[in-house]
């Protein structure tokens, strides 16, 4: 949900001071996470200002930083200058955190830290140079997350790992919670389709998979081609839909060459990213829909968008049975859970899917754990509960 300029409500302003919020980088208004918690304010009528490095805009400070630490040091100054005891800092990441923390030490102001995945707990991490100044890094980190994460009004996570891993690390806190990356219901549903997107993308007739998302090796990309090839072979019908753009353009030409290897060019599309709003479109086409991440420590804490937007389209999951998905996934009720990394495990699970007769069930039980649980309006509600809490 983007943020407009100059959006209104009718509604009466419920705080009588100014949201600051602090992300370091260009402002961004398609910005998944951050993006949906300022557009809440605005629909409730919060005046807000976004703390960023570039951008422009009656609502934009534009500390025109250069670097993290230009950054930390611009946008401390101007709001140590700037805030008074009725406004608040809403702090995105450990940049913003830092920000947060300072601008308003020995001030009446409170800032409130939210933690997007995969940061928390960066300093588990690891490199393939593991040196010295790496492993003095984690050190530091680590303080520093438990410094932002006591010196907090409030810490909201996006997963329930991530706030079970900070209470375990940190020790419990009482004004925390949890406020997952949803859909908006009203765009991620089963009736937001194109009858001509099909015909277009030349797959009448195809069983579609699709994998939504940043393509990164971490998240499996690759474990997934090596599955589709031995799936294809079994199901010649089957097309994989990779819609998302590679981080590496070296990790996507080896996926390429993999499709060539296979021999499986024709059932493998590439697509690059496409608005919010035509996701829905392509997942209504598809039927099953891949989360295959690799065993790694943010993967396990993390809590991707894009399972949520499969449950809410009526396109079954199938996920690697790892830490924060079994909060979602009840194997072959809902969805079905492989072993990271597993590709023999993968194939069989897609096949056990195809060769169903209905997944009507499942989609249906999806349908109701989206409307009940899993959707933006929920967590809006909580978040503004938090935002008001904080107020006080």
């Amino acid at each position: 949900m983007a943020l407009k300029e100059g959006f209104k409500t009718n509604l009466v302003q419920v705080h009588p001071g100014i949201v600051y919020i602090c992300v370091y980088g260009a402002y961004n208004p398609e910005q998944p996470r951050i993006s949906k918690l300022a557009a809440s304010l605005v629909k409730s009528n919060y005046k807000i200002k976004w703390v960023v490095c570039s951008g422009k805009g009656e609502n934009i400070i534009e500390t025109k930083a250069k670097s993290k630490i230009d950054y930390l040091i611009k946008a401390t100054k101007y709001l140590r200058k700037t805030l008074k005891p009725q406004d608040l800092v809403l702090c995105y990441v450990h940049i913003g955190g830092i920000v947060g923390f300072f601008s308003t030490l020995g001030k009446k102001t409170k800032f409130i830290y939210d933690y997007p995945d995969p940061w928390v707990g960066w300093y588990y991490y690891k490199t393939k140079n593991d040196n010295l100044n790496w492993k003095i890094g984690r050190i530091l980190f680590f303080w520093l997350e438990k410094l932002l994460y006591k010196s907090a009004a409030y810490v909201t996570t996006a997963s329930f790992s991530q706030l079970e891993f900070l209470q375990k690390q940190h020790g419990k806190k009482e004004n925390s919670a949890v406020i997952l990356n949803c859909p908006d219901i009203n765009i991620f549903n089963k009736n937001n389709k194109d009858g001509g997107l099909i015909t277009k993308l030349g797959l009448n007739n195809k069983t579609i998979l699709i994998y939504l998302g940043t393509i990164l090796e971490e998240y499996g990309c690759d474990i997934l081609l090596d599955a589709f090839s031995e799936i294809y072979k079994k199901d010649p019908n089957t097309q994989l839909l990779f819609l998302g753009k590679a981080k590496s353009p070296q990790f996507q030409k080896e996926l390429e060459k993999k499709v060539l290897s296979y021999k499986i060019t024709k059932a493998v599309t590439f697509l690059p990213p496409v608005s919010k709003i035509q996701v829905p479109q392509y997942l209504n086409i598809a039927k099953i829909g891949f989360v295959p991440f690799k065993n790694r420590f943010y993967n396990n804490v993390g809590s991707p968008n894009k399972l949520f937007e499969y449950l809410a389209c009526g396109v079954v999951p199938i996920v690697s049975d790892m830490t924060e998905f079994k909060h979602y996934i009840i194997d072959k009720k809902n969805g079905f859970l492989v072993q990271p990394e597993n590709v023999k495990e993968l194939v069989n699970k897609t096949i056990e899917i195809l060769n169903k007769d209905s997944v009507k069930e499942i989609v249906h039980l999806n349908e109701k754990l989206v409307k009940e649980k899993y959707n933006w309006d929920l967590q809006e509600k909580q978040f503004l509960k938090i935002i008001k809490k904080v107020s006080k």
